[in-house]
């Protein structure tokens, strides 16, 4: 049995008194994994992203990474956690694809050589290496969203989040994304997506968990997830007015 290298246990968070927008979120993801959190308009998946981060404070609960209580520690949550956001170009700052790499790096007491070993290595995994003194703004959106993935995959974390990674992307820079996922997880890491977008990327995920109305109403593999999703408010192809197998979801295969 794989070790769990996140968990969440009784979350809440609400702007205000009057409005909760998460109740009670428990759920634990394995390390390694790739995980995919659902849900219709509103659910409360970004949010919650940004609670497990450290960039919004939860109203209650624990947050643990590998068994160990970070619930108060915001820090060391955005250390090992890295989070790219929905709108890529938002966090892109370098005047350079190389800069935007390193951008992050800067403020980290780490010798020249493994900065560069660090550049190297993510430009290369991410088939950037070609564009190092490209300006981003001369990229695709694929492109784009690769960079954004490169400038945290530098940083090291232990977990990677994905707000909504194929938003406003052609079908090519879906396919280029999904495949950078893979790779990031066969080299190890733990990704966790965030999506409405489930069909782009469940036939290769381990873990669906469907939220609605801020809890979390159901969580299991992506096979039998499917139709649990379809009934709430989540978009999944059908065939002849059925619900395509997890075979037939793999942009990959197409």
């Amino acid at each position: 049995m794989k070790q769990k290298i996140l968990t969440v246990e009784n979350l809440c968070f609400s702007f205000n008194k009057d409005k909760q927008i998460l109740n009670n979120i428990n759920f634990s993801i394995e390390q390694g994994s790739l995980c995919i959190i659902a849900g219709a308009n509103g659910s409360g998946k970004s949010v919650l992203l940004k609670c497990i981060k450290g960039l919004l404070k939860p109203k209650e609960g624990l947050i643990k990474i590998n068994n160990i209580d970070v619930s108060k520690d915001i820090n060391e949550r955005r250390k090992k956690i890295g989070l790219v956001f929905q709108d890529a170009d938002s966090q892109i700052v370098g005047q350079t694809v190389e800069k935007d790499i390193l951008f992050g790096l800067e403020n980290i007491k780490i010798e020249k050589c493994e900065k560069i070993e660090r550049l190297n290595k993510v430009s290369k995994l991410l088939s950037l290496e070609e564009k190092l003194k490209t300006k981003p703004r001369e990229l695709s959106g694929g492109e784009k969203r690769r960079l954004a993935i490169a400038g945290i995959l530098a940083m090291d974390p232990n977990i990677i989040f994905l707000d909504e990674p194929f938003a406003n992307l052609d079908y090519p820079g879906v396919v280029k994304v999904i495949k950078t996922l893979l790779l990031l997880q066969k080299e190890g890491h733990t990704i966790i997506i965030v999506s409405h977008e489930i069909d782009k990327i469940a036939a290769h995920s381990q873990k669906i968990i469907l939220l609605k109305n801020g809890r979390v109403l159901k969580e299991g593999n992506s096979e039998e997830m499917l139709p649990h999703l379809r009934e709430n408010g989540v978009y999944v192809p059908t065939v002849n007015n059925e619900i395509a197998n997890i075979e037939e979801l793999s942009w990959l295969n197409r």
